[in-house]
């Protein structure tokens, strides 16, 4: 099936089929429209826009500002399986970099660096930090480590809190000037 522009002397695209698969060729971009709006665009360049021309890979143009969330300009990936899990994971040439993964079955968010995960969101909204299992709002844990740390500030001040395997802890400043101690020996 051809389709040919209005002088009749050039090929716009065509639709064909060699038993195998079914081609849909196009001089420039492939078009899809519903009720005459724009629906959907594929450009030469193999990126695709939903309601609107691509500027990425994959572009998602919505103009509301109320409604529905069905409305609003989203991605939905459904696994059915209530054990099961989702995901969107991102790669390299080398392998995977980083993703986000959703566990149905505790209802769990997990962040990840490689394949490893460094962060967990779980059902009750505590995030766990090197820890798959939150037992408060933040919970830090290092793993292997004989001291948790949990700082706040900048690169030159700010409070560091620390928790040794032994029990022992430390409150106290980025530069170790002033610090209080407890479970172990008093510091400066």
């Amino acid at each position: 099936l051809s389709f040919i522009k209005n002088d009749g002397t050039t090929t716009q695209g065509y639709i064909q089929s060699d038993n195998t698969n079914l081609t849909i060729y196009a001089i420039t971009d492939l078009k899809f429209n519903t009720n005459s709006t724009l629906a959907m665009t594929l450009n030469s360049s193999g990126n695709l826009g939903i309601g609107t021309t691509p500027a990425a890979s994959l572009h998602i143009y919505r103009n509301t500002t109320s409604g529905a969330a069905a409305s609003y300009p989203n991605i939905r990936i459904t696994n059915a399986n209530a054990a099961g899990y989702s995901g969107l994971y991102f790669f390299n040439g080398s392998g995977q970099v980083a993703g986000i993964e959703i566990n149905n079955a505790v209802g769990a968010m997990q962040l990840f660096t490689g394949t490893s995960e460094r962060m967990r969101i779980d059902s009750s909204g505590n995030v766990g930090i090197g820890y798959s299992n939150p037992v408060s709002k933040l919970h830090v844990h290092a793993a292997g480590s004989t001291v948790n740390y949990l700082a706040v500030g900048n690169t030159n001040n700010g409070i560091v809190f620390g928790v040794a395997t032994d029990g022992s802890g430390r409150i106290g400043t980025y530069a170790g000037n002033v610090a209080i101690d407890f479970g172990g020996s008093s510091s400066t």
